[in-house]
């Protein structure tokens, strides 16, 4: 064998060597936990215009619920108000021309609880939202995660990083929503 073709030989080896003993010295990533909470139920919602208190304290525990209208999602304010025999049937006759439009000029609070397992492999929290129309303010245990400004959109799906603001047991979510506004992009008037 020629003295180039050993070098080469040799320089091969060496490098299959460092290869096979770079991944070997690798280490193996942590098991982390990952699933889904759906929050689908155990909704409940209220016109901004009979709630005095802010986001912080919506979204804390221990919120007196009387007045609120049990909801589930995904459900516009309407549908969920109609479910609860607030109003007639929209299909019947002309029920939908008695519905106040002006009802449904102010934003209107969607608030729930839900509960996160204290697990050192759950590594990061997001929350996934599956279309918010028109604007929405997040709040999740008294902090605000997520403002009018970032959350927008006819119908948009949002996913927030919600880690800091997530504690292991209860958590309590409120998100204050807000219709959409002369010129904003939208599907309707009510919902």
């Amino acid at each position: 064998m020629s003295n180039l073709k050993k070098a080469l030989f040799y320089c091969g080896l060496a490098a299959l060597f460092l290869i096979s003993a770079a991944s070997a010295c690798r280490t193996k990533p942590a098991e982390s936990l990952q699933y889904d909470i759906p929050i689908a139920d155990g909704w409940f919602i209220r016109s901004s215009a009979e709630v005095r208190d802010g986001g912080a304290v919506i979204s804390s525990p221990g919120l007196d619920l009387a007045g609120w209208c049990p909801a589930s999602v995904p459900s516009t304010v309407l549908a969920a108000l109609l479910k609860n025999g607030e109003y007639p049937d929209l299909f019947v006759g002309k029920n939908l021309e008695g519905i106040p439009g002006e009802r449904f000029a102010v934003s209107w609070w969607y608030r729930t609880e839900f509960n996160l397992q204290a697990d050192k492999r759950l590594v990061g929290t997001r929350l996934g939202f599956d279309g918010i129309n028109y604007r929405a303010n997040i709040w999740l245990n008294g902090r605000q995660i997520a403002s009018r400004d970032q959350i927008f959109g006819s119908f948009r799906t949002f996913e927030v990083e919600v880690t800091e603001a997530t504690k292991p047991g209860p958590n309590v979510l409120a998100i204050e929503v807000f219709p959409p506004q002369p010129g904003d992009f939208t599907i309707g008037f009510v919902d």
